[in-house]
């Protein structure tokens, strides 16, 4: 699955960032971007969204993908992010750091990639 992720960043992003999903992997459309995620308060969705797509951030830099993805994956998927499809997404028009540890806020988040979890 990296040597996968690591060809569907190829696109030049200015962040890069694991989201997991509960929609299987053959409806995900790649190229596509993603709504943006909601505030949750005591882990209730509010109507208040945070201004772009949650994700756990892989890295802000190109060349330092490869290194990190296992490392994003495993936070993902071990941080009580449910769902069945693993989200490569990307960025270029800004990002801002989350309040949980290694969240990101990716500005209109592009999908790069999607594989079953």
């Amino acid at each position: 699955m990296i040597n996968a992720m690591m060809q569907a960043a190829e696109r030049v992003m200015q962040v890069y960032g694991i989201r997991v999903v509960e929609e299987p992997v053959e409806t995900i459309e790649i190229g596509s971007t993603l709504p943006e995620s909601r505030v949750w308060i005591d882990n209730d969705p509010t109507d208040e969204t945070l201004g772009g797509t949650s994700a756990v951030l892989v890295c802000a830099d190109r060349d330092a993908v490869a290194s990190d993805l296992e490392t994003a994956i495993s936070k993902a998927t071990k941080a009580g992010y449910s769902g069945q499809t693993i989200l490569l997404i990307g960025g270029r028009d800004g990002y801002t750091l989350g309040e949980d540890s290694r969240e990101v806020i990716i500005r209109r988040a592009v999908v790069l990639g999607a594989w079953s979890r």
